[in-house]
């Protein structure tokens, strides 16, 4: 029985393999397709990247203006710029995964998924031209000097981890909500047990989120509109706006279809996601190899991830964004605070029944496939077109027929 299990498990894992492969060459090429498109026109994150400070301070504005100060150095346009620094951030957050899930043996897989670096380009491959991948390595800087730098003395520490939380919250504020409750626990325990002095290590960082949103910025933003003609203002028109107006706006879009209905489904999504993380091992194609995850620890890491992200649902429209984010950091401090669990006295998973929380490999592969985390919601016919599931039947099927359009 123990030879006939092994057997099937390898033909599931050789199933796993094949989808795999496929999925990513539909995945390259729509990534392709949307760089060559970089090439002839402008699209909204040229303009997300440019906002700057010509007009005054506004939030957003600092990666604007390191743009425009790289572009004069070089002599170069602003957009090209920017696409080079993008492309070049958003390489080496993947290459940062690839390493780090090469090194544990984790599966590759679960890497591409919507909810993660493969939500950078299923929507639309321009995506990841966004400054999430250069926050993201900001995060990824500052848990390092965190956990990796046991000899640097506290002022230094202060010095070092708040210049590098303050650059990142200048370029979009996001940051703030999955990097700040785990900074604060970390900094807690590893260096104080005093709330307070924790408070106020981290009070410069805080005070920039703060002014952020409190300091005037309309008038600032059409001033830089009439300084910048790179700026589309459609495609900033979120900055001209109070933040009454932007909340009156997204819950417009979220009572469009049913707001209970909406709710219920992100709730759904939520669940889902978190069941395909907890269980990602089970997505492995190489048999061989022993996997060791702390799931208990994951899955701590992921619900407080989720409770600080979860303001970023009802300031944002972008749901498959925040979901990126909650999984992208939530792996990363899984990965680089791997030797340094929290002591929390809650095991959700001893809650949850075995099918859940030890599900068969094929049960997690299928749920995983049909994961989609943009915009519309199932009854949209779109939503199945971003799938996995969705895309990789359409690579066959469309193989097939040039194929036998070929032959004949």
């Amino acid at each position: 029985m123990i030879k006939i299990s092994n057997f099937h498990q390898k033909k599931i894992n050789f199933v796993f393999l094949i989808f795999f492969i496929l999925y990513l060459i539909r995945l390259s090429s729509g990534l392709f397709n949307g760089i060559v498109r970089l090439n002839s026109t402008k699209v909204y994150m040229h303009s997300n990247w440019l906002v700057n400070y010509r007009g005054g301070f506004i939030r957003r504005g600092l990666g604007g203006e390191i743009i425009f100060w790289l572009s004069s150095l070089f002599k170069i346009s602003p957009i090209t710029t920017m696409t080079v620094i993008s492309v070049a951030l958003w390489l080496t957050l993947i290459i940062w995964f690839v390493i780090k899930f090469y090194q544990r043996n984790y599966p590759f897989f679960i890497l591409s998924l919507p909810f993660f670096l493969g939500e950078t380009i299923l929507l639309d491959p321009s995506l990841f031209l966004r400054q999430d991948s250069l926050i993201l390595l900001l995060f990824i800087s500052m848990l390092t000097i965190l956990f990796q730098t046991r000899t640097l003395r506290e002022p230094v520490l202060f010095f070092f981890l708040n210049s590098l939380f303050i650059l990142a919250i200048l370029i979009h504020e996001a940051i703030f909500f999955f990097s700040f409750p785990l900074l604060f626990i970390t900094y807690y325990r590893k260096y104080t047990t005093q709330a307070v002095k924790t408070f106020l290590f981290f009070l410069p960082s805080i005070t920039v989120f703060i002014l952020c949103f409190i300091l005037p910025e309309r008038s600032s933003v059409e001033k830089m509109l009439q300084l910048t003609p790179e700026i589309e203002r459609n495609d900033v028109w979120f900055m001209t706006i109070t933040t009454k107006q932007n909340f009156i706006a997204i819950w417009e879009n979220f009572n469009k279809p049913n707001a209970f209905f909406t709710l219920l489904y992100l709730m759904a999504l939520s669940a889902i996601i978190f069941f395909v993380c907890i269980n990602f091992e089970k997505l492995k194609v190489d048999t061989s190899k022993e996997i060791q995850i702390n799931k208990t620890y994951l899955s701590q890491i992921l619900l407080l991830q989720f409770a600080s992200i979860f303001p970023l649902f009802t300031c944002g429209w972008d749901y498959g964004r925040w979901f990126f984010l909650w999984i992208t950091s939530s792996f990363i401090y899984f990965i680089i605070a791997y030797d340094y669990p929290f002591d929390l006295k809650f095991d959700i998973l001893k809650k949850l029944p075995k099918y859940i929380n030890n599900p068969r490999p094929l049960v997690v592969f299928c749920t995983a496939i049909i994961i989609n985390c943009q915009f519309c919601l199932p009854f949209d016919v779109n939503f199945y077109s971003r799938t996995p599931m969705y895309l990789v039947a359409r690579t066959i099927v469309k193989t097939v027929f040039y194929a036998v359009t070929f032959l004949s």
